[in-house]
């Protein structure tokens, strides 16, 4: 099986770049399968590998091409029919998928927007599976509409464009028809064009000329349409304007885009009362700025064939935001790497140091360690461990933290080598977690832990946790079994102290902790995709 998985952020090497690296390890095991990872910036896959734990050397890296378009989502729109298996594995990246299956993975889900309002007449007559009309009315890689000589308007393409078409009538060829220049500078290459339709070359290369706009008509065969809808791929050799405030890739500059019936011969139909019911039905206006260019994104999302969710608490809020059921595909867990040591008296917290609603809550946990040693606690001391962000308001955020831990046993580590984490993991006792405290779950559900990655790593280092109950926190720790969960800040240090002065309590749980924590690790993951794989394949296509 040829398998295609992408992720726009693979550089960043992350937690979702991991669990999407472990996605590719498993499936590539096996002989028969292709897989290959697609991003839009190059990495090693080796360095990849070292940095994930992970062994890719039997995957393919495919950089698809960057654009200065942020919401062009043509190059993975079009490089999705190469697959057998689509796997869109990138954060808050929802497009249409060509392939024979396509899955979206979900780490948590954007809240859709309502499906526009069907058009009336004969553009509404029929629709395909992404709720789209019967019209060429997606577009996406064209820049806003523009008005050159003559007033003629134009949207310029951007190195890499598409087109969702809909399917041709029963047995028919159909006939793109772009009116298009390429107005450059001398020294700039020609703008030589390659088109594709469902990810296969189609026609002849066609060099667009520099002056004035001319007719090309593009045959699409029948042999190559799809039943359901069809992605016209478009790809220019670019230049770039020479004025340093256009920033942007231009391609070819397109004035008109028609969809025409075609003769047996392959040339355009003539002009009659047939000829302008098909326009009319198929290519709308026959201009491109009037096509639409906002996917029907909950119609995207249906079109899916399954949709892959990182927990329970990500897949209720699919449920809520999109309407629709997902599978559970918890994230692997390195619980192999870490593991208790010599215990001291020692409670620690790791996460990333951020501003921002979704942070970590640093200055609540602080606070509470404060309050337990204003209490009388003595010989005991909390460490904190994140990195630390990019931003100037982080840096900002982290001087607040460490202002609020002057005077106290408390320690902050940023930027530190995993084998000191590990070294911290297995010294301490005890794990706090307080991401979303005070935050409104049905108002910002996005503001909470959608699962929690580092509460496992404490567990299989034998710390207890004690953490929020809420969100995906609450899918690993049971509460007096594995751990303790608790709702506000006085619960957390109630619950802490319990754990510091009963050590019989403190030595059940962490047992358990530990216990429970290899249920989220890389086999249960492995085992668990490929049963959702194989059922895709009971699915038929």
């Amino acid at each position: 099986m040829n398998i295609g998985i992408y992720n726009r952020w693979l550089h960043t090497m992350g937690g979702g770049e991991r669990y999407m690296g472990t996605i590719a390890e498993a499936l590539s095991a096996d002989a028969a399968n292709q897989v290959a990872l697609l991003t839009d910036n190059a990495v090693d896959l080796a360095d990849l590998g070292k940095h994930l734990n992970l062994d890719l050397s039997r995957c393919q890296l495919r950089v698809l091409p960057l654009t200065s378009q942020r919401e062009n989502m043509a190059a993975p729109m079009v490089a999705s029919a190469d697959y057998d298996l689509f796997i869109n594995a990138s954060h808050l990246d929802l497009f249409p998928s060509f392939a024979r299956k396509s899955v979206v993975a979900v780490y948590f889900p954007a809240q859709l927007p309502p499906s526009p309002a069907p058009p009336s007449g004969m553009a509404g007559m029929a629709a395909n599976s992404l709720g789209l009309t019967a019209q060429a009315n997606l577009y996406t890689g064209f820049y806003a509409v523009e008005r050159g000589q003559g007033n003629t308007l134009f949207r310029w393409s951007a190195e890499r464009a598409a087109i969702i078409l809909p399917a041709a009538p029963t047995g028919g060829s159909m006939i793109a028809q772009f009116i298009a220049s390429s107005p450059r500078p001398t020294d700039a290459p020609d703008c030589v064009v390659h088109f594709t339709l469902n990810g296969k070359p189609v026609g002849d290369e066609w060099t667009v000329p520099r002056d004035g706009f001319v007719v090309h008509n593009l045959l699409l065969p029948p042999n190559m349409l799809r039943a359901d809808r069809n992605l016209l791929g478009i790809e220019c050799v670019p230049f770039e304007p020479s004025s340093p405030d256009d920033q942007r890739t231009l391609g070819m500059a397109v004035a008109q885009f028609n969809l025409l019936p075609a003769t047996a011969d392959g040339q355009p139909a003539k002009e009659n009362i047939t000829t302008r019911l098909f326009r009319r039905r198929y290519a709308g206006s026959n201009t491109l700025w009037h096509l639409q260019s906002t996917l029907d994104l909950p119609a995207v999302a249906r079109s899916m064939d399954a949709v892959w969710s990182i927990s329970r608490y990500t897949a209720e809020w699919v449920k809520r935001y999109w309407g629709m059921d997902s599978e559970l595909l918890y994230p692997p867990v390195d619980v192999d790497s870490f593991a208790p040591g010599e215990k001291v008296n020692q409670i620690i917290s790791v996460g990333r140091f951020f501003a921002g609603s979704h942070n970590k809550k640093h200055d609540v946990m602080v606070r509470a360690f404060r309050g337990m040693c204003d209490g009388g606690l003595e010989g005991w001391e909390f460490h904190l461990v994140g990195n630390v962000g990019r931003e100037p308001e982080d840096t900002a955020y982290l001087q607040e933290v460490k202002k609020l831990a002057e005077g106290y046993p408390i320690f902050i580590h940023n930027d530190i080598p995993f084998s000191d984490l590990q070294a911290q993991y297995a010294r301490s006792k005890v794990f706090w977690h307080a991401t979303g405290y005070g935050e409104d779950t049905d108002k910002h559900p996005e503001r909470f832990e959608h699962f929690g990655i580092t509460t496992v790593e404490a567990m299989a280092a034998g710390c207890v946790p004690v953490v929020i109950a809420e969100a995906g926190q609450t899918e690993i720790v049971t509460d007096g079994e594995d751990g303790m969960l608790w709702q506000n800040p006085a619960e957390m240090q109630a619950a802490t102290l319990r754990l510091i002065y009963d050590d019989a309590l403190r030595s059940r749980l962490t047992a358990k902790a530990v216990e429970r924590s290899h249920q989220f690790d890389k086999t249960h993951t492995v085992t668990r995709l490929h049963e959702l794989v194989d059922k895709l394949g009971e699915g038929g296509g």
